[in-house]
């Protein structure tokens, strides 16, 4: 009998030694979760994705660029260069989505003001970034009409500002072409030099010769091209060696075809100073026909 107790007693001695044992382990691992959910909860960076607003891109980069760039500074979970859905081009921004914050920060540090591909770009977080997942931290996913709306500011002053400058250089042309056309109150009409309008693009010099030589002597043959582009404005002039050279190429020619356009021809108009259409670039002609 009395072994049996014995062996009683150092049955429950065992079963209260684990039983210790499990329940500071139990502690010590509640503990420890409580630990890395403190630590997590007081640095978000631990935990959070960021996005970025890169502008300032240059029209050839692509997203592969970006994520490449980036990935110097830590684990890039997107890269995304915005495209005009049109067209398909680059509108010169994108978004890179970093892995934590403090590698966004990193890459901010770094990139903002740099050159890549020959344009400085600007780096900073993006105003609607949010954690990875409540958009995705993709640049171009599910967030991409609001990641457009929200720039999309920068790039309307961008655009009005390009086609500003394109009035603005047209409206110029235009006045300095007015311009021309209103120097002399009392032009007079060429008896040597004619004016010739609807040529095709392709019109050279030479073929304008060619076509006048046929009816007398060419002193010059002039396509007059764009100063900027160096493209053909459609029309030029040349003069004749005789005022009746000149009458048999304008009754000849005019209305003919010249390599595949129904050219026009006709006495250039020249001022009071004698410079004629020619000697003002052939605006002056042009726009008296």
């Amino acid at each position: 009998m009395s072994k049996i107790l014995f062996i009683i007693a150092a049955l429950m001695a065992i079963l209260l030694t684990a039983g210790s044992a499990s329940a500071q382990s139990f502690v010590g691992g509640a503990s420890s979760g409580a630990a890395l959910e403190a630590n997590a909860a007081g640095n978000p960076q631990a935990t959070e994705t960021k996005k970025l607003f890169v502008g300032g891109l240059a029209w050839e980069t692509k997203s592969k660029d970006l994520s490449d760039l980036f990935s110097k500074y830590g684990t890039v979970v997107d890269a995304k260069v915005i495209t005009d859905r049109d067209s398909g081009r680059s509108r010169g921004f994108g978004f890179v989505t970093m892995k934590t914050a403090s590698e966004a920060d990193a890459a901010i540090a770094a990139l903002n003001g740099t050159e890549f591909q020959g344009r400085n770009i600007r780096v900073d977080a993006d105003s609607d970034s949010r954690s990875g997942g409540s958009r995705g931290g993709g640049g171009g996913g599910g967030g991409a009409k609001n990641d457009d709306k929200s720039k999309s500011d920068d790039k309307s002053k961008s655009d009005d500002k390009s086609k500003n400058d394109d009035k603005s250089k047209n409206d110029d042309k235009s006045k300095n072409d007015d311009k021309s056309k209103n120097d002399d109150k009392s032009p007079t009409k060429s008896a040597t030099k004619l004016f010739v309008g609807g040529l095709a693009w392709e019109t050279k010099d030479n073929i304008l010769r060619d076509a006048f030589s046929k009816h007398g002597t060419v002193v010059t043959a002039t396509v007059i091209t764009d100063r900027e582009t160096g493209r053909s404005r459609g029309f030029g002039f040349v003069t004749m060696k005789t005022a009746s050279e000149a009458n048999a190429a304008r009754a000849a020619l005019n209305g003919s075809q010249l390599q595949g356009r129904t050219i026009r021809v006709n006495y250039a108009t020249e001022g009071r100073g004698g410079g004629g259409g020619g000697d003002r670039g052939g605006g002056g002609g042009g726009g008296r026909w």
